[in-house]
């Protein structure tokens, strides 16, 4: 049965900011005549993609992950599919397209290195709507959808940072404790020492310890856990201590501890589970409270009803409706109050799909040598934002000029919140540093502080299931994500990385203290500390 969908072309900008550091826009956007009909039939969608802050180096790059929806003539939206061949997409000169095996979307990219804004006039995306089973006008309703999105590379890395004892449930090698001797410090892994490589900045031999820094290298003897290493996808065991398997510090310091602490017993986690080894896109940012506003419009009432948080002013959530349409006050800003079902909804929708506590490890150490205590920047105190200047319309300013992250509960002065979350991006002003900009090894935003990334645990077994298939685009009728495996239940996920409520040791890269069963830790202002990012799997690498 064909559909027929008219109405008007819509350009959609998801972001919906005037930000210096932070946006994405998708504008004028077109719907050409289609192709004849026939099995191959097509319609070509045309726009202009810009956004900031740009770049692609020798280890990675950020890129546009690009998606359309369109309107039928009983008013829903649809998902678009999209061609598979990245030949079928026009970028201009010095860009380039990767399309994905399902079609739901394309990555759009820089082809050489190069960093600064980008603006791309003339996009063109192949709809392939025959497959829709739809018939397109010229004034058919379409949106195009954009997000920032950060390529994480295939490649061994390290869990756990060989912390003592006050990193809670870190990941450790098989072997709680090493002696060190040797006047040169070397990286041990659960598989014998490895050099990785790594960015310059990151070459260091210092690490945080109780007593302050220490520089290993200048120690006779030290005793320290050992980080384990993620060398494939393959399945790997969790606990016991056995050659080849990784533990948890026998849960010390967890609210709710893994069903496997390691002295005990021993759990396969399986070649399906996406380990991090794999390539992956990672959002950029956490899911903007601009953006969600956008994906609840175009949802059904009973879905965005269902959907919709009970947020608060009180800790700067800015999201309202009137009649249904649903409008941020403050759209730059990470959308916080966004429980597993909102954030799962939102990543379904946009055929990305939740990323593992061992993917967020990856996306935020890299592939250096782990360093004890750190952060996502590295092993640098944070220096935590303490006020907002200026109307808070995306051109805030946060003050200190070099604070990196949002924690510790800061009172913002001359704000339209007392405290909690900031925009997205918010110290990304200029040509700053990853550390100075609280970036990750990769690039990737506060994935220390602002809000908790809620992730797939390897500490239960409804997490354990999880196998990363991606959304397709489509809620089931009360609004809920369908895929397999996402309904992780309670235990099946946790949080990590820390949030504007906590202290600075919550931050750290490591710490698994609500990494399973996140949900005991629930109280209104740790719902008011809840974000949401979301992963693709690079199946087809540019």
């Amino acid at each position: 049965m064909w559909k027929q969908i008219v109405c008007y072309a819509v350009a959609m900008l998801v972001a919906g900011a005037t930000l210096e550091a932070r946006e994405i826009k998708v504008t004028n956007v077109r719907v050409l005549v289609s192709s004849a009909p026939g099995e191959d039939a097509y319609t070509t969608l045309v726009c202009d993609i810009s956004w900031k802050n740009s770049w692609r180096d020798e280890v990675n790059w950020d890129a546009a992950w690009v998606f359309v929806k369109y309107q039928t003539s009983d008013g829903l939206w649809k998902h678009a599919t999209l061609s598979t061949n990245g030949n079928d997409f026009f970028v201009p000169a010095g860009f380039s397209v990767s399309a994905v095996p399902d079609g739901k979307g394309v990555f759009i990219f820089r082809a050489e290195e190069g960093k600064g804004d980008v603006e791309l006039k003339g996009v063109q995306l192949r709809w392939q709507h025959r497959l829709d089973n739809v018939v397109v006008r010229p004034n058919s309703a379409v949106r195009i959808f954009a997000l920032e999105m950060v390529f994480v590379p295939e490649g061994a890395f390290q869990i756990g940072d060989g912390t003592l004892f006050d990193v809670a449930g870190h990941f450790t090698d098989p072997f709680q404790t090493v002696s060190r001797a040797k006047p040169e410090r070397k990286v041990m892994t659960f598989r014998g020492m490895s050099p990785l490589p790594t960015r310059p900045e990151f070459r260091e031999s210092l690490v945080m310890s109780s007593s302050g820094i220490k520089d290993l290298s200048r120690e006779e003897t030290n005793e320290v856990s050992r980080p384990a290493r993620i060398e494939s996808e393959r399945e790997i065991l969790f606990g016991n201590s056995v050659a080849d398997n990784f533990g948890n510090s026998n849960g010390k310091g967890m609210l709710v501890s893994d069903d496997v602490p390691r002295i005990y017993s021993s759990v396969a986690i399986p070649e399906q589970f996406p380990k991090g080894y794999a390539a992956f896109y990672c959002m950029k940012y956490e899911i903007s409270q601009g953006e969600y506003a956008e994906f609840l419009n175009t949802l059904t009432d009973i879905q965005a009803a269902n959907l919709a948080p009970e947020g608060s002013v009180e800790y700067r959530y800015t999201i309202s409706a009137e009649n249904f349409k649903f409008k941020a006050a403050h759209p730059e800003r990470a959308c916080n109050y966004l429980e597993w079902k909102h954030g799962s909804a939102f990543l379904d929708w946009a055929a990305l799909r939740p990323m593992t506590e061992l993917e967020y490890e990856k996306a935020a150490r890299g592939t250096r040598p782990a360093i004890a205590g750190e952060y996502a920047w590295g092993k640098e105190p944070p220096i935590p934002a303490e006020r907002v200047i200026r109307d808070e319309n995306g051109v805030e300013r946060v003050l200190p000029d070099n604070a990196n992250c949002n924690f510790g509960m800061k009172v913002f002065d001359e704000s339209d919140g007392s405290r909690g979350v900031l925009h997205c991006g918010f110290c990304e002003v200029g040509n700053l540093g990853r550390r100075e900009r609280g970036a990750s090894y990769y690039g990737i935003a506060e994935l220390s502080g602002n809000l908790w990334e809620q992730c797939v645990t390897v500490g239960d077994p409804q997490g354990r299931r999880y196998t990363g298939q991606h959304g397709d685009g489509e809620l089931s009728y009360d609004g809920q994500a369908n895929v397999e495996h996402w309904a992780v239940g309670i235990n099946g996920r946790g949080y990590r990385g820390g949030s504007w409520s906590n202290q600075s040791f919550r931050l750290r890269i490591s710490d698994r203290q609500v990494a399973v069963g996140g949900a005991v830790a629930n109280t209104t202002v740790t719902a008011a500390a809840l974000g949401f990012r979301g992963v693709r799997s690079a199946v087809l690498k540019p």
